[in-house]
């Protein structure tokens, strides 16, 4: 995303609340307003504060004390004993504009200038609240720390899990990285991702699972699924294990909905979207402490095997290699992943030089 769509003069939206921009500045702010869920809530904040300093003010003629309406909003905003006097003296540059225009009376008008002088009262009056609030924007935004706290998580030569705020838990491959914000606090629990990682989502359907991998997006509620989003390659892909994805480009133009056992592949190159049905034994063997199939041929359990714990399997009887399983394995060893199939299929299991034998009859 552009940094002007992340951030705005706080100036130029105080100017529009006013009705004070002309159309190339209402366009920013639009354009600003629509490029995020978070901008909507923050115009709306900001909103919020404007009118609180018209309620403040009035509309009458009448003396115009800015002091008296920056405390009204500090209590309001702040509480009556939390005032961050130090932190509003810095950002004006050791005093607070109001004090500046401290009981300043402006004299009643004459008869027959009623209208007039009303306008005037009433924009010298919104001018004031504009610097004030602005300035107290500025302090809440100070005060909150502005923006969550990002944390990163890099998973250089081992595979890592870490556990999100929302709980949902995250298994970094090799040479990966997330980030995430401390707390989610916006509509959505957003995080980007380089590399390959696969999640287990804490379900939240008020707050939808958001993965942005370079230039694709990976929408969920509550599911498992694979993203692989290497930094060399064009492809980026999406494996469910479970529930359903919706896997789009960044402008959310293109996008294909993903359920168990699919794969959706995103061409980061031409914005093209695909969507297969996974391949036997594809994806997620680079995990070693789960290993799933679902009416799985021996014959790619057994390569899939292989590859995952570096070894050779051999079975002297190819009936055997037909056979289907479905099991899910996790933090175990390869000895007790065969011992298990064994007991399945009643077939024997020899070790031999870093290799495994199986024989029987098959099923």
């Amino acid at each position: 995303m552009k940094d002007e769509e992340q951030h705005i003069d706080y100036d130029l939206v105080g100017k529009y609340l006013a009705g004070e921009t002309n159309a190339d500045e209402n366009e920013k702010v639009e354009a600003w307003k629509a490029s995020s869920p978070e901008n909507v809530a923050e115009f709306e904040r900001l909103s919020a504060l404007w009118h609180e300093a018209d309620a403040l003010i009035g509309r009458t003629p009448a003396p115009v004390n800015t002091d008296e309406a920056w405390n009204k909003l500090q209590d309001r905003l702040f509480g009556q004993d939390v005032v961050p006097d130090k932190v509003s003296q810095e950002i004006s540059g050791g005093e607070r504009p109001a004090d500046k225009v401290v009981d300043q009376q402006i004299p009643v008008p004459p008869i027959g200038k009623t209208t007039q002088t009303r306008s005037l009262y009433y924009y010298a009056a919104r001018v004031a609240a504009v610097l004030v609030v602005g300035f107290l924007i500025y302090a809440i935004f100070l005060r909150d720390g502005g923006e969550p706290d990002l944390v990163e998580v890099v998973a250089d030569n081992a595979i890592t899990e870490t556990a999100l705020p929302d709980n949902t838990k995250v298994t970094l491959n090799e040479q990966s990285t997330i980030v995430y914000p401390e707390k989610f606090k916006s509509e959505e629990r957003t995080v980007e991702l380089k590399g390959e990682a696969f999640f287990e989502v804490e379900r939240d359907e008020k707050k939808p699972f958001v993965v942005r991998a370079h230039n694709a997006l990976v929408r969920v509620l509550g599911t498992s699924f694979n993203v692989r989003a290497i930094q060399e390659e064009t492809e980026i892909s999406v494996t469910v294990e479970e529930g359903k994805v919706r896997l789009s480009d960044e402008d959310d133009v293109a996008f294909v909905i993903l359920e168990r056992n699919e794969k959706g592949v995103f061409n980061r190159n031409t914005g093209h979207i695909e969507k297969y049905e996974k391949p036997e034994g594809d994806e997620m063997v680079w995990r070693p402490r789960t290993v799933m199939f679902r009416d799985t041929r021996l014959s790619t359990v057994f390569e899939t095997l292989e590859k995952l714990y570096d070894t050779r399997i051999i079975t002297q009887n190819e009936d055997i290699l037909s056979c289907e399983l479905t099991a899910k394995f996790q933090d175990i060893s390869i000895q007790e992943i065969l011992d298990k199939i064994a007991i399945i299929f009643n077939l024997t299991i020899e070790e031999k030089d870093n290799r495994f034998e199986i024989s029987g009859d098959g099923c």
